[in-house]
């Protein structure tokens, strides 16, 4: 949509789904959709040559330093979902004339349970659209936006957003002219909006109408999904069982996805874990990857907006291993499985890991629950479930998840080969 020139496409009809469809017929074959979009196809090897002259074979992507890190000043720090290092970093751009403005995701004035992809040219408009967003909302809509605009942009998005990007410079860079800067999320994977609305539900939300406000990530670290109506009620529930939804409401495409890290970024932020408890202010971790990112971000050291603190790549994959194991071998082995199956599946370049039978069978179970758990009736079924149970459950399997790859990933020989081996 964001870089149809005749506007044959719409992205925004269904909110449920968020897929795109075609509206008008008007479309002129030039193929420009689907030679920007990475869905199909993205060459990791490619683009590490292009961004960085190298095709290092590094599971985090080419970097050049790693840091724990959050914003200096309280407010930002305490808007952010966890240490407020993207929001320290944007206002710094934003004083020191280095960016007109940032593309960000914000609620829509007046509807502020649906979200949707903005240029911020305050830092007022900036610190409000702090915090995750756990719902699709695709920001590349906004490229026809970006092109007319006056001045240097930011772009803050998803892996995908960012790997569409790169493809957008390749073969239309009129769009993306103005966008100088590209600070990419990590993701482990996105929901559709179904799974905010049968939270609503829940909490027996009938009239969007009267929702004053709805955060993913509200309050102290990790954070709560919680609603604030108008007459004053609020409705909460733990980031830990809200993460149930993701069993329910994962879009297909996530599952395939191998950059939970944007690696094609200037700068990748993400949840800092290693030094984060509950109830405690947030710390991200914080990846360079080009010298432009580098140099901005040491920028926002030295005006005082950002604290920082070097850490290793050890650290790195230790913090986020469920995570890594998740894109960077599972969802190659359910790519297998798509193609045993005669489905069609993204192409990244790439050799698929090596991995054991009992690896292979555990993702079959994933696949098959996943199958279950996207059943009409399994959705009906989820919603009489206490959240308190749901709460328990979810960070009993998370913290067991992170506790096993942890050890797998980074043992000395797991990280020897994990550093060796290509996925």
């Amino acid at each position: 949509m964001g870089v149809c020139a005749v506007s044959c496409l719409d992205i925004w009809s269904d909110r449920q789904r968020c897929e795109p469809q075609e509206v008008a017929n008007t479309c002129t074959d030039c193929e420009l959709c689907y030679r920007t979009c990475p869905g199909a196809e993205f060459d990791f090897g490619a683009f590490r040559a292009k961004l960085h002259g190298s095709k290092s074979n590094s599971r985090i992507g080419i970097i050049r330093r790693a840091y724990l890190g959050h914003a200096q000043g309280k407010v930002i720090r305490r808007s952010g979902a966890s240490g407020g290092v993207i929001t320290a970093l944007l206002v710094s751009l934003l004083r020191n004339g280095d960016i007109d403005g940032a593309v960000v995701v914000d609620a829509i004035p007046g509807r502020p349970w649906l979200f949707s992809p903005k240029i911020a040219t305050t830092e007022e408009e900036i610190i409000a659209a702090a915090k995750s967003k756990y719902v699709l909302v695709p920001s590349n809509v906004i490229l026809q936006q970006t092109k007319r605009f006056r001045g240097r942009l930011a772009f803050v998005g998803l892996p995908c957003e960012i790997e569409a990007l790169q493809k957008t410079q390749d073969v239309a860079p009129s769009l993306v002219k103005n966008i100088i800067l590209l600070i990419g999320l990590y993701c482990g994977s996105n929901l559709y909006y179904e799974a905010t609305c049968s939270l609503l539900k829940r909490f027996g939300i009938e009239d969007y109408a009267q929702i004053a406000s709805l955060q993913y990530r509200d309050g102290t670290w990790p954070g709560n999904f919680q609603v604030d109506l108008v007459n004053g009620q609020s409705f909460s529930i733990s980031k830990d069982a809200f993460n149930y939804l993701t069993f329910f409401y994962c879009p297909e495409r996530c599952m395939l996805c191998a950059d939970p890290m944007s690696e094609f970024a200037d700068i990748s932020v993400g949840d800092g874990w290693a030094y984060e408890k509950n109830g405690e202010q947030g710390w991200s971790v914080v990846l360079t990857r080009t010298e432009a990112g580098q140099n901005y971000l040491d920028q926002a050291c030295s005006n005082g907006l950002l604290h920082l603190e070097e850490i290793s790549e050890y650290q790195v994959v230790q913090m986020h291993s469920h995570t890594l194991s998740n894109k960077k071998v599972g969802s190659f082995i359910r790519m297998q499985y798509r193609q045993l199956r005669g489905l069609r599946v993204p192409d990244y370049g790439l050799e698929p890991p090596t991995a054991g039978l009992s690896r292979w069978m555990a993702e079959l179970i994933v696949i098959a629950v996943m199958w279950i758990c996207s059943w009409h009736i399994s959705k009906k079924l989820i919603d009489h479930v206490p959240l308190s149970v749901l709460d328990s459950a979810m960070s009993r399997v998370r913290n067991g998840w992170r506790w096993l790859t942890r050890r797998r990933i980074t043992s000395k020989a797991g990280w020897n080969k994990e550093l060796q081996h290509e996925c």
